[in-house]
């Protein structure tokens, strides 16, 4: 698909969720659209409520991270507020800017929680990401 398809698709979703209002986020439609778009192994949608342990959902479903589907389901819930660079940022922060692993200034996660990560997302396939915040609290987040 060519940049001017894509333009279109994602006008189209956009106006589309500005014609009424919604009742939920339609997570998998814009998580499908960004792995079109940007040729992705796959995609998630993480949320955490206050109190609560972290939800994420991965897209396409049947996507097993090189035989590691089930570790990345555990990881992502349970390590990641303290292990994944980009969320140690967010959570940090509150900063809701669209991010790289790797742009993840050091004293947020430094040499060593770089390479732990590298480490843990490596097999998986997935030590690049770019994660792009919807809302982000010290309480609760929501990003792909």
């Amino acid at each position: 698909m060519d940049r001017a398809a894509w333009e279109r698709d994602w006008l189209d979703l956009v106006a589309d969720l500005l014609s009424a209002p919604l009742s939920a986020l339609p997570e998998e439609r814009i998580c499908t659209q960004l792995q079109e778009t940007f040729g992705l192994l796959a995609t998630a949608y993480q949320f955490r409520e206050p109190g609560q342990l972290a939800v994420q959902r991965l897209w396409p479903s049947d996507e097993q991270f090189s035989g590691h589907r089930a570790e990345v389901d555990h990881w992502s819930v349970h390590c990641a507020p303290t292990g994944h660079p980009v969320l140690r940022y967010y959570l940090a922060t509150g900063d809701c800017r669209a991010l790289q692993v790797a742009d993840v200034p050091e004293r947020f996660a430094d040499a060593a929680v770089q390479g732990s990560w590298r480490e843990v997302a490596g097999p998986w396939g997935a030590a690049e990401q770019l994660a792009m915040p919807v809302h982000v609290t010290a309480q609760s987040h929501r990003a792909s």
